[in-house]
């Protein structure tokens, strides 16, 4: 198979545009027309659907020998009628068949042939078709039983499905999809929630369709979790390489046989494009093409009132309706699935942490936190992430959307003189971009897909007049690349030049730059010389200089006196600014500084009292304490605190010298109770004690004590308790004496005394 991208650079540039494109439907190629079926891709066959149900199915059911759908009645028993009859069956679309629409061929005549179906490219085209048609000639896809299980194995065959009208509503369901009930099967087992057998449905598109119901509503199916005798089964449900696109879905629809809506209380219906509820059978998707899908809310005024109002709020492609990807024991997983267009907004569903996710293109962000997408594809992690997909054998990125190559012929390497492009050759529908120009190297082959030009197709001896610059010449070209030859005849002589001089800008006009003029053919070019400007091609011509060549008004000059110094203007204390030369503005200019902004003044920047911008000298200082004080200072150390000017910041130092303060403390007698103090001097800072005012001679407390006074009765010695001696008291126990001393602390004398033992 011929490689369909050369690299994965032209991959991610292929689904960067596909991205911000309104995707839509496949080419008019793939067309089949209700009265003569064109070329469908790998086939011719369309299938209708009349409104009935087929249940004589060839084969036996088995893998090895599965049933084959050979029409759409056959599908319509399979999907929504066949009920436990589909457990663990085998089903396969008969490859021949290439397109499903699923109307009556009279009414797809009537509103327009097969293309009125195929060719819609959104949703809204989509509900304009259905919504438009006679509503009792749309054939509603649930009418031969909504309530029944699909518990098999479909494979589509690379089918793809239009026109469903699938109306739950209508029939009372609250099941509404193209399979309206799924049944997981088997038993869920603890191996990630694998399944013993798990339904499958693969290899088939479901697209511009039209799907409603008044609870749960989904394209696919609409509800996973019944099985053949109608009680909860864990199980599981695997959806493999599948479209949807351009369909329509409306929730909480009318019940239209009595014009009541069941159930009005659950609030918005269970919507998703691939299903609604699937409760508790979980389901893997792989391989998911979305684009184009869009949802519609109804909301009711009550229940037996027809009016409504319309929410068109849920407009996005959600994969699936709440209780999604959940189980009890069990777990959700998507992979490998692109949605463009209208994105995929949400993966809802109630246990965050079984849901498995890789490999998911979209660039809207999930508002569920546990869901792991692929939000940028175009960055070093997406393009890794994106590489995991098997673009060259399983996706064809075609003009409109991503496709499966399972749905199509070949898809093959077109080249053309001109261009290049892949096809399908079936049905022709082109690569995104469709056709792609050559990409010519030096020898005239293109690189991307060598192609090599022979030059067949040529314009041979055209005489061209030249220019100033450019000879006289016969031209002989390639119409398919840019291969060319001349045979030149003449001289070229180069522009005869005039120099425009240069208008300068100020700050009360515009400029305009200066430019060389040739008075030969009337051009005007710009060159760093006049040699230069001379061979200028006609290609840098600039037509209308006045206009092209304008400079802006420029801002206020200060330097540009005619002695080249700057006129400065003092403002006494508050400052000084500058003047501008063009306009006189004040400018709040700085030396470094050419232009500046206009109206304020500078405050001088003194320097030892002198402004070093405008040489402004301080008129008188006014020194204060400033606060900051350098040497504290002591007795012996001297002072120093600074002194700052408030009018220009100079500063200056105080210093207060060294010193003691010295206090005269008068004598304080002594009494017979206690001792007395000399008159003495003492430093008030330092607590030094002194003899004389000067301070020149040291005391101690000790030299300043005057002893007791002693009274009379203590001259004679001691009898009994009487002391009779002439001696001083005794100390001991039996002996009253007066202790006194005097503690010299700002002059006070503080005594403490001993009673007399009586």
């Amino acid at each position: 198979m011929t490689k369909m991208f050369k690299n994965s650079k032209q991959i991610f540039a292929v689904v960067m545009a596909l991205a911000i494109l309104a995707v839509s439907l496949f080419a008019g190629s793939i067309v089949a027309s209700a009265d003569s079926t064109e070329a469908l891709c790998a086939g011719t066959r369309i299938e209708y659907w009349d409104g009935a149900k087929d249940t004589s199915l060839a084969g036996a059911g088995t893998q090895d020998n599965p049933y084959i759908i050979t029409n759409a009645a056959e599908l319509n028993y399979v999907c929504n009628s066949a009920n436990a009859a589909t457990e663990d069956k085998y089903y396969v679309v008969d490859p021949a068949i290439k397109a499903f629409i699923l109307q009556p061929q009279s009414l797809v005549t009537a509103l327009g042939g097969d293309s009125a179906f195929m060719n819609i490219t959104s949703a809204d085209q989509t509900k304009a078709l259905f919504e438009g048609a006679d509503q009792s000639k749309l054939m509603n896809w649930l009418k031969n039983g909504s309530a029944s299980v699909f518990a098999g194995h479909f494979d589509g065959n690379g089918v793809t499905i239009y026109g469903m009208y699938s109306d739950g509503a209508a029939v009372r369901s609250e099941q509404c999809g193209l399979f309206p009930l799924l049944d997981g099967n088997g038993v869920g087992v603890a191996n990630q929630g694998a399944a013993e057998k798990a339904t499958t449905l693969k290899n088939f598109a479901v697209k511009n369709s039209y799907v409603k119901g008044y609870r749960r509503v989904g394209v696919i199916s609409s509800t996973a979790w019944w099985n053949k005798g109608g009680a909860y089964v864990d199980g599981w449900s695997e959806l493999y390489n599948c479209e949807v696109a351009n369909n329509f879905l409306v929730g909480q629809d009318l019940i239209t046989k009595d014009g009541t809506i069941a159930n009005a209380a659950w609030g918005i219906s269970e919507m998703g494009v691939i299903g609604g509820a699937m409760a508790n059978d979980p389901m893997k998707v792989t391989g998911l093409s979305v684009y184009g899908n869009k949802t519609e809310y109804r909301v009711y005024g009550s229940a037996s009132n027809t009016t409504y109002s319309v929410d068109t709020s849920k407009d996005f492609n959600r994969l699936f309706a709440q209780n999604t990807l959940s189980g009890a024991g069990f777990y959700g997983e998507l992979h490998d699935a692109v949605s463009i267009g209208t994105l995929v907004s949400q993966l809802q569903h109630n246990k965050d942490d079984i849901t498995y996710t890789s490999n998911i293109y979209t660039n809207i962000k999930s508002t569920v936190p546990a869901v792991t997408l692929v939000e940028n594809p175009f960055g070093p992690e997406g393009q890794a992430a994106m590489k995991a997909f098997d673009w060259e054998n399983d996706w064809f990125m075609a003009e409109q959307g991503p496709t499966f190559r399972s749905f199509h012929g070949a898809i093959t390497l077109t080249k053309t003189n001109t261009s290049h492009y892949y096809a399908c050759e079936t049905c022709g529908l082109k690569s995104y971009g469709g056709e792609v120009e050559h990409n010519w190297d030096d020898t005239y082959k293109c690189i991307d897909c060598e192609w090599q030009c022979t030059h067949g197709s040529q314009t041979v001896g055209e005489f061209r007049t030249g220019d100033c610059v450019t000879k006289d010449g016969y031209y002989t070209e390639c119409h398919y690349c840019t291969w060319g030859s001349v045979e030149y005849v003449g001289e070229a002589y180069g522009h005869v030049l005039t120099w425009v001089e240069e208008i300068l800008a100020d700050c009360e006009k515009e400029g305009r730059q200066g430019y060389w003029h040739c008075s030969e053919c009337n051009g005007n070019f710009t060159a760093d010389s006049e040699e230069a400007a001379k061979w200028a091609p006609m290609s840098t011509n600039i037509l209308d200089p006045e206009t092209t060549l304008v400079t802006p008004i420029a801002p206020h000059n200060a330097l540009n006196r005619e002695d080249g110094s700057i006129l400065v203007v003092q403002q006494g204390n508050d400052g000084h600014y500058w003047i501008c030369y063009t306009c006189d503005g004040k400018l709040l200019a700085v030396e470094s500084e050419k232009y500046a902004d206009e109206g304020r003044i500078k405050k001088h920047k003194y320097d030892d009292g002198v402004c070093v911008d405008c040489g402004w000298e301080c008129p008188e200082h006014n020194y204060q304490p400033s606060g900051i004080v350098h040497v504290v200072g002591s007795c012996t150390v001297d002072r120093e605190e600074e002194l700052k000017c408030t009018n220009c910041g100079d500063k200056q130092y105080k210093v207060t010298p060294a010193g003691h303060k010295i206090v005269k403390y008068d004598e304080v007698p002594a009494t017979d109770k206690l001792e007395g103090t000399k008159a003495h001097y003492a430093c008030t800072e330092c607590k030094e004690i002194y003899t004389d005012a000067e301070g020149k001679n040291k005391a101690t407390s000790a030299s300043l004590v005057i002893p007791k006074v002693l009274p009379p009765e203590y001259q004679n010695q001691i009898q009994g308790n009487v002391d009779t001696s002439d001696k001083s008291p005794a100390t001991g126990d039996s002996v009253a004496s007066v202790l006194a001393l005097a503690v010299l602390a700002g002059g006070a004398a503080v005594a403490m005394t001993r009673k007399i033992k009586k």
